[in-house]
């Protein structure tokens, strides 16, 4: 009888640390999913902020040439929108690490 309990508190311990592994697998990939997802606006701001050119959207519209008469002053603010977009998704990644 004792062999039984001491196996089915072996077997208990087995499942509890594969499900504590697996939610930690998942937060390990909501991690990875919000950097890679504030990469890319945090590389766009850091690079475009001081462009000739008006800092395009994700369309790639490129009539903001003519719409835009102020572009050192409209890229410094679309800069700093797409660094907070970094930002919370940062903050978000993180959130899915230290979330219980």
């Amino acid at each position: 009888m004792e062999n039984f309990s001491l196996l089915v508190s072996l077997k208990t311990r087995i499942n509890l640390n594969s499900t504590e592994e697996i939610i930690m697998v998942g937060k390990i990939i909501g991690l990875v999913s919000c950097l890679m997802c504030a990469f890319p606006f945090l590389i766009i701001s850091v690079y475009n902020k001081d462009s000739r050119e008006p800092i395009n959207f994700w369309s790639g519209d490129t009539t903001l040439k003519s719409k835009v008469k102020n572009v050192v002053e409209y890229n410094k603010k679309m800069a700093l929108l797409y660094k907070r977009c970094a930002i919370a998704f940062l903050i978000s990644g993180i959130g899915f690490m230290v979330s219980p």
